[in-house]
């Protein structure tokens, strides 16, 4: 087995061939134009075969690795893994397959882990009694509301710019003040995948179902043949994920954040 820079997306595709590609949603979306030339595929080949992927993404200010498969063992990604770590800075954000984080720690200080689900929607079951005619689209003109709503209510947030600015954001005003949000995080038009992030509720408005109203809202404006609608959620945030599965979403995989430095 060899580690290889991977500089074609058809080799991509063809390593999804046979994934869930709704768990695979970030190698969907870096292989777009608007984010290939910022990410870095290596594979794992077991002679002409990628047996497992990662991605090594500097379109953010911070470096970023996708090294997971989204299971609790791949014997492959850890080898994978492994091979690349002797490249890789110290300070590195990453999603890793779960307990991954320990071959790390061998060279990096582990700094924190956080573990996350991947859902994805359930069409058959999706609730459109949550729709309101009070959600409106987000237009880029109101960004530096959008900011002053994560700053108070979402402060981890990774806002992608492209997604505004493209009318993926959906939210509710009360007057002039933008209570609720919610957003796309990633988009593969090509592979037909679209993750919803970003979702928020003011601290005074919630418990009133407006994050239900909102992501409805985006499903039904952005619902195409073949579109699967995934997210991630911290595992322990359990009343979000409890919204996602009363809206038809379900649970589709796993994977951890690990920030060293």
């Amino acid at each position: 087995m060899e580690v290889k820079i991977i500089h074609n997306k058809e080799e991509v595709k063809k390593y999804l061939e046979d994934k869930n590609i709704s768990n695979f949603m970030y190698h969907c979306s870096n292989i777009e134009k608007d984010f290939w030339e910022y990410s870095q595929f290596y594979g794992l080949y077991e002679g002409d075969k990628v047996i497992a992927m990662a991605i090594f993404i500097i379109k953010y200010g911070e470096p970023i690795l996708l090294a997971t498969s989204y299971c609790k063992e791949d014997k492959y990604q850890e080898i994978l893994l492994e091979k690349l770590i002797v490249f890789l800075p110290s300070n590195l954000y990453s999603h890793l397959n779960i307990g991954s984080y320990k071959l790390l720690k061998n060279v990096n200080h582990v700094n924190s882990r956080c573990s996350f689900y991947n859902m994805k929607l359930n069409e058959d079951k999706f609730n459109f009694d949550n729709a309101s005619e009070n959600i409106v689209r987000i237009n880029y003109e109101d960004k530096d509301k959008l900011i002053e709503l994560f700053e108070s209510s979402h402060p981890e947030y990774m806002l992608e710019e492209k997604y505004l600015k493209e009318g993926f954001f959906y939210g509710i005003w009360d007057k002039d003040k933008l209570i609720s949000v919610a957003g796309v995080f990633s988009n593969s038009e090509e592979m037909g995948v679209m993750q919803i992030g970003n979702v928020t509720t003011h601290y005074e408005y919630r418990n009133k179902g407006l994050a239900k109203q909102v992501i409805t809202k985006l499903i039904m404006d952005n619902k195409r043949k073949n579109r699967k609608f995934v997210l991630n959620v911290k595992k322990d945030n359990l009343g979000a994920i409890n919204v996602y599965k009363k809206l038809g979403f379900e649970i589709i995989g796993e994977f951890e954040e690990v920030i060293t430095e």
